[in-house]
């Protein structure tokens, strides 16, 4: 049996504070309906809570059996996780 297309969720420019309650919205409504792809592509500022947010979402993801990916990942985001000391857990589930 394969698994059902993927739902998409595109992160916003700016992910802090103000955007992640949208953000964590998405990301639940997806998670519940099946696997998760992330777009990354247009972050140019990622937040603590953010790159938490994602690594809870991953986590979330994982124990209800879907697949968590995060794509086309931005260098600004890739180096949030990174100066956070997230970056081997974001391999995880990072891609591009």
């Amino acid at each position: 049996m394969t698994e059902p297309a993927a739902n998409q969720v595109t992160l916003p420019p700016v992910a802090d504070l103000d955007a992640l309650d949208a953000v964590r919205e998405q990301l639940m409504t997806a998670i519940d309906a099946g696997p998760v792809t992330v777009s990354a592509e247009n972050v140019e500022r990622a937040s603590t809570n953010a790159l938490l947010l994602l690594a809870s979402a991953a986590e979330t993801a994982k124990r209800a059996g879907h697949p968590f990916t995060v794509t086309n990942v931005s260098e600004p985001l890739r180096n949030a996780a990174n100066q956070l000391g997230l970056g081997a857990r974001f391999d995880d589930f990072m891609e591009g």
